[in-house]
């Protein structure tokens, strides 16, 4: 069974594969999962993909995640991670959940956000630069923390599950990972989510803390408070 995940970086994009040759932990893929798409299944029992190859080598980084969460929610449970026993145990970086739905990007950022119906397939973004990180449901706005800093982005990476730890696997659909080697502008997020809300019929939440948006909603009270009338044509 074979995913692909595309790393994409300034020299263009690069396929990256992700398998599993184990039959005994090998998810389940399902040619009409999410949205009527094809998806690979995890039932949150030892199942997990290996990456053939190191999707980053940079701290500045955007992963895009599809999945849904159909785990009892009872602990952490990981969409990527490259944690390692050796050496990288509070340096490593990861991407998934724990209880609550609280979003975990590395443990550095423990709580970055909480993902609401999570059940029902949802966009899962996560990004970060010299100047922060941050996280983003279906295009809205998580959280914000300072930058992950000294992050090591080595191989191996895995999908499912936290690293080598044989445990916090992932119980639900992943059907997409997006990877890009820097940190999306504005523009480009929201015309990768709106490729993805299409794709997989996930609507797309208004981001209430925009700067155009906070700009148009001062507009607004400015206009009201002239007590003048407002025509829309």
């Amino acid at each position: 069974i074979r995913v692909s995940i595309v790393a994409t970086s300034l020299d263009g994009q690069q396929p990256i594969d992700a398998v599993q040759g184990e039959s005994t932990t090998r998810p389940l893929f399902v040619k009409s999962g999410l949205h009527g798409k094809p998806t690979i299944r995890f039932n949150g029992q030892g199942q997990y993909l290996k990456l053939t190859s190191t999707p980053l080598s940079d701290q500045s980084f955007t992963i895009v995640t599809v999945a849904n969460d159909s785990s009892e929610d009872q602990g952490h449970r990981e969409l990527i991670s490259n944690w390692n026993s050796r050496g990288r145990s509070t340096n490593s970086l990861f991407l998934g959940l724990t209880k609550g739905g609280v979003v975990r990007l590395s443990d550095k950022f423990s709580n970055a956000g909480k993902i609401n119906d999570r059940k029902l397939p949802f966009i899962l973004s996560a990004l970060n630069s010299k100047e922060s990180a941050s996280t983003f449901q279906n295009g809205a706005r998580l959280a914000e923390s300072t930058p992950l800093q000294s992050r090591i982005v080595a191989s191996p990476w895995v999908i499912g599950t936290q690293g080598n730890i044989n445990g916090e696997f992932w119980h639900g659909d992943i059907s997409e990972i997006l990877v890009y080697n820097r940190r999306l502008t504005e523009p480009e997020l929201r015309q990768v989510w709106g490729y993805l809300s299409n794709k997989y019929g996930i609507q797309l939440r208004a981001d209430l803390s925009s700067p155009d948006r906070l700009a148009l909603t001062s507009l607004c009270h400015v206009l009201f408070n002239t007590n003048e009338f407002i025509y829309v044509d």
